[in-house]
This record gives structure tokens, sequence and C-alpha cells, in this order.
């Protein structure tokens, strides 16, 4: 066993030789230098503060505190309302302008194509699946579900490309299960026959027995118009 000893810079007391001070004059020292802290979270234990106004910040990837971010904000964004929210008459006026711009003939799909720019989305995995399918039994369908396609406001993920009428919808059996989008998939079926469309729809499920989806796909692809 070791008996050597060490005394503290600070009080001279005897502590262990491998430390330079004892627990109390330790602690002190820290919270001089703001290095008291907690390692529960397995953030830093140095005290974070406000690059402005220089108060101690709870969230330690913070550089400034609410209220110094807000006023860093409004410089480059003087327009903007910060912190602040529409009265219920403004919000219920904006929803009307809104709505009217929504249901104008052809404005749906601008807006849809306008959200959709830039933005790359691709197949998912039963859509994959299908398409691979498609291509087996006919080269006149392409994935448009990337909203390259737009009838009326809603877009199909499927649709012939020579000229016929027809579309092929794949339904996720967890969502489109749901009453809200039950309605709208109503709204939906309505809507592209009204505009001529025939259409086909594949439940996410149905993807167990290929076989079967495969023979439905034939079946539709084999219809005229």
């Amino acid at each position: 066993m070791n008996n050597k000893m060490n005394k503290c810079i600070d009080c001279k007391k005897k502590i262990d030789y491998r430390a330079t001070r004892c627990n109390s004059c330790n602690i002190t020292y820290l919270n001089k230098k703001h290095l008291i802290g907690t390692y529960k979270t397995g953030e830093t234990l140095r005290k974070h503060y406000c690059k402005d106004c220089h108060k101690i910040l709870k969230n330690y990837k913070a550089n400034r505190c609410q209220s110094c971010a807000g006023k860093e904000r409004s410089k480059h964004f003087p327009n903007a309302m910060l912190g602040k929210s529409h009265t219920l008459v403004t919000k219920k006026k904006l929803s009307k302008i809104s709505k009217k711009s929504w249901n104008k003939i052809g404005n749906r799909d601008k807006i849809i194509k306008a959200q959709r720019k830039g933005m790359q989305i691709y197949p998912n995995k039963p859509e994959i699946i299908v398409k691979k399918l498609l291509l087996q039994i006919s080269k006149d369908y392409k994935y448009v579900g990337d909203g390259s396609f737009i009838i009326n406001g809603f877009n199909p993920d499927f649709a012939n490309i020579r000229g016929l009428k027809k579309v092929i919808e794949l339904f996720g059996t967890y969502w489109h299960k749901r009453p809200e989008v039950i309605k709208r998939d109503i709204r939906r079926i309505k809507t592209y026959k009204k505009h001529g469309y025939r259409t086909l729809i594949i439940w996410e499920h149905e993807l167990k027995n290929i076989d079967k989806v495969k023979n439905k796909l034939t079946n539709f692809t084999k219809l005229e118009g």
C-alpha cells in the first residue's frame, strides 16, 4: 500500500498524493471557472452563455438565448412575424382565400407542382415491386407518383403513356384504411372518373401473392380505353 501524501495547493491540508486540491477547494475552484455541471446528459461540463447578453443557456448547443436570437433574425428578416401569431379573424380570412385559390380549375395542379418542384421523390418498396411487374407485362405505363402527372389535385402512382386514360393506384394498408383517408380516396376515384380515367387499385397486402397481382395488372392493361 502506498502511504505517500500530498498537500492541497490552496488550504495546505494533507490529501492523496495523486490530487492537487482537496474536495472543498476543488469545488470552489470549479465554480470560479464555471466548470460545474453533470455527466447525466452527456453534455459538456462548462456552463454555456449567450453570445450577446451572456445569460446561462440550458441548451448547450445554442449560441444565443431566445430573445437575442429573435433580435438577430429580425435584422435579416425585418418583415417576419417572430414569436407572433395571426388573430382568429385573420386566420379565417386567409383560409377562405387559400380555399378559393385551391378550388379554382387548374390551380390545384399548379400548387402541387410548385410544392414538389425540386423535391426528389422516389418510389417506395411496394411501388418498386409494381413497377417491375408492369415492365414485365407492358411498357405503356410509367411511374408518375413524383408529381409529374396530376389530375385536378390528385397524383396517381402509375399512368398510361400511350394516350389511354388509365391510371394505377397503390394503397398502403395502414394509411389508406384511416377514415379521413378513405373519404379522400373516394373523392380521388370520382375525380379520375369525372375526367374519363379508368382506375385500378392495388392494396399493399395483395403483394404477398405476386401471381394474383400480376394477373390483375395483365387484365387491366388488356382492357381498351
